[in-house]
């Protein structure tokens, strides 16, 4: 078990160590969209602008959710018991959290989902139960 605790330790510091690289590199990111100027009419120009907004804030909400407590097996048996008490952390900043590995994890799932069909997959609906039978008797 020690060997466990040991790596997950490691995994844990190498983690905060890329986040204390990523936060300062978001800085710079924020200013660089701060420095650039909107002109009026350059609809490329606030395109591209609107499009670096995005990839900041996307790039900032996975930079959070490096920190996020992680759930392990240990976390997942107490689940249970969590639900069953009303002291649950609802601050803002919690929720902000929350929600940031939420929509980390999401667009995680759809970044995959677009290149399983970028790859040729596709996704086959089937109908209802019963919609086919009765198609063709009018």
């Amino acid at each position: 078990m020690t060997g466990n605790q040991d790596r997950t330790a490691r995994a844990e510091a190498r983690l905060e160590q890329v986040y204390d690289q990523l936060d300062p590199m978001l800085d710079k990111a924020m200013t660089a969209l701060d420095a650039n100027p909107l002109k009026p009419g350059d609809a490329l120009g606030v395109q591209r602008y609107v499009r670096g907004v995005e990839l900041v804030a996307r790039s900032a909400r996975m930079v959070a959710t490096l920190l996020a407590p992680r759930r392990g097996p240990a976390r997942v048996e107490s689940t249970e018991d969590d639900m069953n008490h009303d002291d649950r952390d609802e601050s803002p900043e919690a929720l902000d959290r929350l929600r940031a590995e939420l929509e980390s994890r999401l667009d995680g799932l759809r970044a995959t989902i677009e290149a399983k069909r970028l790859e040729g997959w596709t996704v086959v609906r089937t109908t209802a139960p019963g919609a086919g039978e009765h198609a063709g008797a009018s």
